[in-house]
């Protein structure tokens, strides 16, 4: 594209340099040579232009003028006067493109144009080029010619028609839905087409546009937005558009819906909002080339135990999960602190999310994260998941200087010891294994995802050795959660 530019400057330079050599009151320091000779009749053609070059769209369905002169001998001189390219704030007047002697052949009441000429002099013959040129127009004098350009080995494609040519353009990105506060849809991969009218109009259509409540679905259908403005400046398109009463699910549901949005062929990046009110209800839809991060907050309680010593207990706390829209998320425990030592945020990315039946597995790792302002550089290991329901379990492993210090976060708090009940049966976390004292009969062990990890005989009193971490004691139909150091 830089090469355009460079092309587009010379040429304007060159082109103010031939203008500067005319003298004062219209005289040209030079000599006019003239030719007469008897033009054939012309026919005019209104119609649309559109132009291309090296991918990039140049004009769009621009209002132009044709001109056809038949030589009588089954040729014609073709003319597309006062021809312009536009780019990036720069114009060039190329002037009238000619193709001299172009055949003609009639079949079926339709005439076929091809011709061409090469080093075709353009801008007083400033530049030159080559041209090929192939057309017809039928019986009722509907005009369609292609119009090859080809100016120091760049292509430039330029198309006339009767009619505005229908421009659509699909555009792939990501789908974000919400409805009375709660988020339907998440980053859902989606494709919206817009149909350039060519009248400074388009139509925006956002097919199969499904709503899923629960587990509900409805499917909406296509939304389809027509007459949106279309504005453009520096590269970037602006969309707007209101519709009352737009029919959906083949009339079962009238809506109203606002459109705005924008693409910026600077970046390639598309991004619109999309507002459907309906019985008084607000669907906010969001289309982005781009995947949203969303962040969520949890509220829930930490525990911190480093050296067989329980430094922290049930304190409250938060943490954040900024989904990143590719199957993965940013886990934050932020302002983290102990003893009165403030460590500051405990930042996992990347970690990888996987759910199964309404529950959410979280798994990620960092090496040489950096804390306490960079005084203490130490390892992290994250494990947990978030159910159906929202409750958290989440186990933090930190290493530091070859010192554990294990941490975790989960949505209620967490007891050592727990009574299962009134016969004394206690089950609690210590250091390295699970104890049950006063329980005869089988216990089972899960961990935080429901996964069983062992059955154990009890009888009477049992220690049963484990990882450190957050566990589900199940026995005899009643479940306690305990933490083992």
């Amino acid at each position: 594209m830089k090469k355009i530019y460079t092309l587009i400057t010379a040429a304007l330079a060159i082109a103010s340099t031939a203008s500067a050599q005319q003298l004062p009151g219209g005289s040209f320091d030079g000599t006019w040579e003239t030719s007469y000779t008897t033009a054939a009749a012309a026919t005019e053609y209104n119609g649309y232009l559109n132009i291309e070059m090296m991918g990039q769209q140049l004009a769009s369905n621009k209002e132009a003028t044709v001109e056809i002169a038949n030589n009588g001998d089954g040729t014609c001189t073709f003319t597309l006067p006062d021809f312009v390219l536009s780019m990036g704030g720069q114009t060039l007047p190329v002037g009238d493109i000619v193709v001299e002697n172009v055949t003609m052949a009639e079949a079926d009441g339709t005439t076929t144009y091809t011709g061409s000429v090469e080093d075709l002099n353009l801008m007083g013959g400033i530049i030159t080029a080559d041209v090929t040129l192939n057309g017809t127009i039928d019986a009722a004098g509907t005009v369609d010619f292609a119009i090859n350009v080809v100016w120091n080995s760049i292509p430039i494609n330029v198309t006339f028609t009767s009619n505005p040519v229908s421009d659509t353009t699909e555009y792939n990105g990501y789908l974000n839905i919400e409805m009375m506060g709660q988020q339907l849809a998440s980053n859902k991969e989606a494709t919206v087409e817009i149909a350039n009218n060519g009248d400074g109009t388009c139509t925006f259509t956002l097919p199969d546009f499904v709503l899923a409540v629960g587990d509900q679905v409805l499917p909406v259908g296509d939304i389809v937005v027509e007459n949106v403005t279309m504005a453009e400046a520096d590269g970037i398109t602006t969309y707007s558009a209101n519709v009352e009463g737009l029919s959906l699910m083949e009339g079962a549901i009238i809506a109203d819906v606002n459109l705005i949005g924008t693409f910026d062929a600077n970046i390639d990046k598309a991004n619109f909002g999309i507002t459907v009110n309906w019985q008084g209800i607000t669907i906010i839809v969001t289309f982005t080339t781009d995947p949203i991060s969303t962040s969520t907050e949890y509220t829930g309680y930490l525990n911190v135990e480093m050296g067989g010593q329980q430094l922290v207990t049930n304190e409250a706390a938060t943490v954040s999960i900024t989904d990143n829209g590719n199957g993965t998320c940013t886990f934050i425990l932020p302002n983290f602190s102990f003893q009165g030592i403030p460590l500051g945020d405990i930042v996992v990315e990347n970690v990888t999310m996987t759910e199964a039946d309404g529950t959410t597995t979280y798994t990620g790792s960092v090496k040489g994260l950096s804390l306490a302002e960079g005084q203490i550089i130490a390892d992290v290991e994250l494990n947990g998941t978030i159910d159906a329901n929202g409750t958290v379990d989440f186990v933090i492993n930190v290493t530091w200087n070859g010192i554990p210090i294990y941490v975790t976060f989960t949505s209620d708090p967490t007891s050592s010891v727990a009574n299962i009940d009134a016969n004394g049966t206690a089950i609690y976390g210590t250091t390295g294994a699970i104890a049950i004292n006063g329980y005869t009969g089988t216990a089972s062990i899960y961990d935080i995802t429901g996964q069983l990890l062992k059955s154990v005989p009890v009888d009477g009193n049992a220690l049963i050795n484990i990882d450190g971490g957050i566990y589900i004691v199940h026995i005899d139909g009643t479940t306690a959660k305990v933490l083992v150091k």
